[in-house]
């Protein structure tokens, strides 16, 4: 064969490479992205019970505080939490009835994420004298917390299903002779130079 059709050979030979490097980097890149979903709903999941577990703290040291006679107290945390359920409850409502992934995020970040802050904020310049109250008000700021976590991991849920909707998983090497498609311009080729 002429230099030329060796040059033109093995460009040829280096793009089918190419192509089957590319196509690798993407089945790598979904694995890795189909992972951090799993784990990141995981988390969800984890979070989900953390908070469970802490309301069923509050409502067990309200109950004591309840039983030892601290109604003003109990009374007045008892408001705030029920004010912050509905402020919080409208405000995350808007988040679900959205299907549109930045709107959400944006959601979660400008609107459900501040409010939260502020409520924890408040939680704590609460005047509290009686332990059971105030182990009520702390368990209470660790379900905020479990509220931030949990909200902070569904903007990456969201973020990770936006990079996957945008990999075609058809088009994906699901075993080593679907990468064999890229190798048939290069044998024509060289069936040619031959």
């Amino acid at each position: 064969a002429s230099s030329e059709q060796a040059k033109s050979l093995k460009k040829s030979y280096r793009k089918t490479v190419e192509q089957q490097i590319n196509a690798l980097k993407e089945l790598q890149t979904f694995v890795s992205l189909c992972n951090q979903s799993i784990k990141a709903n995981e988390d969800i999941l984890d979070y989900t019970r953390l908070f469970e577990k802490n309301r069923s703290k509050v409502e067990k040291n309200m109950d004591n505080a309840s039983a030892a006679g601290i109604t003003t107290e109990v009374h007045i945390l008892t408001k705030k939490l029920e004010s912050n359920s509905r402020e919080l409850k409208a405000t995350a409502q808007k988040n679900v009835d959205t299907n549109n992934d930045k709107e959400a995020k944006a959601q979660i970040e400008n609107d459900i994420m501040p409010l939260i802050e502020s409520q924890i904020k408040d939680l704590n310049q609460t005047t509290i004298s009686d332990s059971n109250v105030n182990a009520a008000r702390k368990n209470t700021i660790e379900m905020y917390y479990s509220l931030q976590n949990y909200y902070e991991t569904r903007k990456e849920t969201i973020t990770i299903g936006e990079k996957l909707d945008k990999i075609d998983y058809n088009k994906l090497p699901k075993n080593g002779k679907d990468l064999e498609q890229y190798e048939k311009p290069f044998e024509q080729e060289l069936k040619e130079v031959e």
